[in-house]
């Protein structure tokens, strides 16, 4: 399963928030933001329970703890990624993510 996001055009890029239910694994937890992000903004508004990403879906890139946000972008890169997978420690982790592109 993968989620199409709703863009919405604004000076800095696009903006997203998505509420699909995460669950243990990566499989079938695919956003795809249909554009070429350049900075994504992960926010963990569980209070318990951390939440990790990968971009290929396999090995996770990076952890975001509980009540944490984590900015996610590389210097001299043209853009991260179009795409992300999420899970959680538990399953049913509350979030939000924000894409940026052009």
């Amino acid at each position: 399963m993968s989620v199409s996001i709703t863009k919405y055009n604004l000076k800095c890029g696009f903006w997203t928030e998505v509420d699909m239910a995460l669950t243990t694994t990566f499989v079938g937890k695919k956003i795809d933001f249909t554009f070429p992000a350049r900075k994504i903004d992960i926010s963990n508004d569980s209070t318990t329970k951390y939440i990790e990403y990968s971009f290929d879906g396999i090995n996770v890139a990076g952890r975001v703890e509980k009540g944490e946000a984590y900015p996610i972008f590389v210097f001299g890169q043209e853009y991260i990624s179009n795409e992300i997978y999420i899970r959680g420690e538990a399953g049913g982790e509350n979030y939000k993510i924000w894409a940026y592109g052009n």
